[in-house]
């Protein structure tokens, strides 16, 4: 059972490393587009 989060963790790891530096900025600017579709959701 131990394993599993191990197991999750290195393929959590493994999928990071195959995105890199694009992966890392695609992820920064769809979280920024999120908070900024929920401010703009909540200033309505």
């Amino acid at each position: 059972m131990g394993r599993k989060g191990e197991s999750s963790y290195e393929r959590g790891v493994r999928i990071f490393s195959g995105f890199g530096f694009s992966g890392m900025l695609v992820l920064v600017v769809f979280i920024v587009l999120l908070i900024w579709l929920i401010r703009k959701l909540i200033h309505k």
